[in-house]
């Protein structure tokens, strides 16, 4: 119950005059039936039944005088005329009620998904990193959908009240104490029945927890649906997922078994509860034939709505797990928030960027420390190569300098100016970063690269796209820069998306440009290709090449080395080849054993390891 009160709490609060409104016409069409109701007490008059006694003596008395006063005898036909202005006059509010919570619906729904997507964007990158990204589409859409439809039941069980309250007050004025006895039963019902509303709340989490399993099994395949493929595992793919479908339309079976049971249980007890009133009125209490027929009229309409109020209350019951999710995420966020989403303070980099004496450790991983009391500086328009092996916190140093991270001790320094969540957005827009997994959207190329640069110019983003090797090829898409690349860049070769990814990069005139493992999945060709344009920067623009693949720091100003976390080593190439059983040296005698490197040991390395 408390469940259902907050979200009542929550969409009065946010969409307060939405909610008067809604609550104004359904009062109104309250109102209508309840007037349409009444009516029929002169019908049974005039179709022949003996209305003069009691309470229904007087409403027909009552409607006699109105209908008279605004000059509408009291004809047969006048009443059905009247009684047919009345359904029209509920019909047509009935479309605007219908259109005002469609309105009142959609605009929570929208404001609570923004909230949300804020909220999933702000989550700190060491939590966000470690999570499964399933999990946070899940919420944005699945259940986003059940909140959306908690949310129209919410005008449908204040509709409900407000016709049964109607229908309540009739029938109490009609005949009190037989609706102090239809009132009782149902009140015996519904706590008999109060265990079908905790089954829906419970499928209700069971649902929840379902159908994210089933978003992660259809994302995670999906997206290394190559691999799958190529490992034969299509059909065990196939089957989990199968599974899971199963479980989830179980459970709905199951739901829907319930909410059939339930009604039928309180249709029962009703029709039983009904026919003891009658029989109690004809036998014990003698009243009228028109008493009696009005009150069983009565609770024969009071009943069904009375069944579809509970109904509606458990489906919201079974859909408020979906926004107690949200919820949680909202506030956990807001709890752990990183940083705002526009910078307080600004940032820029014009002598140098400093990591001093930096640690860091994940707190999902405690017993692990990803780098540990790291130095190392990037001067203005230098080059500076990271280098070690997988694992060594390469790219845990990349996101520390991108500001996603903060050092668990230590600081990273701009010109002096420690970095912290306040200036990390401003210090981001300074930086140019190129991951090995390039991200690109299923769009032009040009709105690929404004992305990155809105409001940029299309000669900025040729020149761009020269400085990164790209002109030629993106030249020769039909469209150029209105050429469509495909999902995640699909249409274009791996060493183009790397191109394209760098172009946009450089589109945003960086101070500072990461490229973490950009080339490490490229041929040769396309990484000479690369580092070609990155020597044509050289000495504008402040570079971290982030690689294991050694021949690519050879032209760096300085390379650091880095083994389990920490600096093992830094200087220039030629000084670091120079030390007989130093780490890069041997690093490289590694790879020329292995044969890992893709393309021919230069020169300079060949003699250094000793390769013929």
């Amino acid at each position: 119950m408390r469940g259902a009160r907050d979200f009542f709490r929550d969409v009065y609060r946010d969409q307060r005059r939405r909610v008067w409104l809604v609550l104004g016409l359904m009062g109104a069409a309250s109102l209508t039936d309840a007037v349409g109701l009444v009516l029929l007490v002169p019908l049974l008059g005039l179709v022949g039944l003996d209305v003069g006694q009691g309470s229904v003596g007087q409403l027909e008395a009552t409607v006699s005088v109105v209908l008279g006063r605004v000059g509408i005898p009291m004809t047969l036909a006048g009443v059905l005329i009247v009684y047919v202005g009345l359904v029209a006059v509920r019909q047509f509010a009935g479309v605007w009620e219908a259109t005002a919570v469609a309105r009142l619906e959609q605009h929570f729904v929208r404001r609570l998904r923004n909230r949300l997507y804020g909220a999933i964007v702000k989550v700190p990158w060491v939590h966000f990193s470690r999570g499964r990204r399933s999990d946070f589409i899940h919420l944005l859409t699945t259940e986003l959908d059940r909140v959306s439809a908690a949310a129209s039941e919410v005008p449908r069980l204040v509709s409900l009240v407000l016709l049964g309250i109607a229908y309540a007050a009739i029938a109490a004025y009609v005949s009190l104490p037989l609706t102090a006895i239809a009132a009782g039963a149902g009140t015996l019902l519904m706590i008999l029945l109060r265990g079908w509303n905790s089954r829906a709340e419970r499928r209700g989490v069971y649902s929840s927890e379902l159908s994210a399993e089933l978003q992660a099994e259809a994302t995670e395949n999906l997206r290394g649906l190559k691999t799958v493929r190529s490992y034969g595992a299509g059909g065990p793919s196939v089957t989990r997922f199968s599974k899971l479908g199963t479980r989830v339309a179980r459970n709905w079976i199951g739901t829907m078994r319930d909410y059939a049971v339930a009604s039928a249980l309180f249709s029962i007890g009703t029709a039983a509860a009904l026919a003891v009133i009658v029989w109690f009125a004809m036998t014990r209490m003698a009243l009228p034939t028109a008493t009696v027929l009005l009150c069983i009229y009565l609770f024969a309409r009071i009943v069904p709505r009375f069944n579809a109020l509970l109904s509606s209350y458990r489906y919201l019951k079974n859909a408020l797990p979906a926004y107690s999710n949200v919820r949680a995420m909202i506030a956990w966020t807001d709890a752990n928030r990183a940083e705002p989403l526009i910078g307080a303070t600004d940032v820029s980099l014009t002598r140098q960027v400093e990591i001093r004496d930096v640690t860091f450790q994940y707190p999902t991983a405690r017993e692990r420390v990803a780098v540990e009391d790291v130095s190392m500086r990037i001067g203005a328009g230098e080059t500076v190569a990271l280098v070690g092996r997988s694992g060594a916190g390469k790219s845990t140093l990349a996101d520390l300098l991108l500001g996603l991270l903060e050092p668990s001790e230590g600081q990273v320094v701009i010109d002096g100016e420690p970095l912290a969540m306040e200036n990390a957005t401003a210090w981001r827009t300074r930086i140019g970063y190129v991951p090995q997994r390039t991200f690109l959207l299923h769009d032009t190329v040009c709105a690929n690269l404004a992305w990155g640069a809105p409001g940029s110019t299309e000669g900025q983003m040729w020149e761009a796209l020269r400085l990164a090797g790209a002109e030629d090829f993106v030249r020769r898409l039909p469209g150029e820069l209105d050429a469509v690349i495909g999902d995640e860049g699909a249409l274009l070769s791996g060493g183009e998306q790397q191109r394209l990814a760098l172009a946009r990069a450089l589109l945003r005139e960086p101070e500072l440009l990461i490229l973490d493992e950009a080339t490490s999945a490229l041929d040769f060709e396309n990484e000479r290709s690369i580092l070609d344009a990155l020597g044509e920067l050289d000495g504008r623009i402040a570079t971290l090449l982030i690689t294991h693949r050694l021949q690519v720091a050879r032209e760096a100003d300085r390379i650091y080395v880095l083994e389990q976390g920490r600096i093992v080593e830094a200087g220039s190439w030629n000084d670091l080849m120079g030390r007989r059983g130093g780490t890069l040296l041997e690093l490289l005698q590694a790879q020329a054993v292995k044969g890992a490197p893709e393309k021919p040991v230069e020169t300079g390395a060949r003699e250094a390891v000793g390769v013929a």
